[in-house]
């Protein structure tokens, strides 16, 4: 949900989210030398995978990567986090330090919609050759 208001406890949220959560813990429990499988799970979890992208382990996110677009040449050092409720879009090389965080998400300013758990969206996006 974009650039709106909403409530984010419904099912209609959470029904996905935990496949793609599970499969990115999977992408977690690889060992460095498991290229391959690292390559293929990468596809399985990220919205898009440009050539020759490097991901460390591990990586944290709320619906396990599936709305993070990566470009080519792109390396992801360890223990990045993406909240990622919109879309992510990482520019080709672009060069991500350990323990960077991506929010999507905001909470209102009001104390009374915080208080009935509302959130919203923006996308984010990084451009090429960026290091961070």
């Amino acid at each position: 949900m974009q650039n709106k208001l909403y409530i984010a406890d419904g099912p209609e949220f959470l029904n996905d989210q935990h496949v793609y959560q599970d499969k990115m813990v999977g992408y977690n429990n690889t060992l460095p030398t498991e290229v391959e499988k690292r390559a293929k799970i990468l596809k399985e979890i990220f919205a898009e995978v440009g050539k020759n992208c490097i991901v460390e382990t591990p990586i944290n996110s709320n619906w396990g990567c599936k709305h993070v677009h990566l470009g080519n040449y792109v390396y992801i050092n360890s223990n990045v986090t993406f909240v990622d409720d919109d879309h992510i879009y990482i520019g080709d090389m672009t060069m991500i330090a350990p323990n960077v965080m991506f929010s999507t998400a905001g909470h209102p300013i009001l104390p009374s919609l915080r208080e009935k758990g509302y959130q919203f969206n923006f996308p984010i996006h990084v451009g090429k050759n960026v290091w961070i």
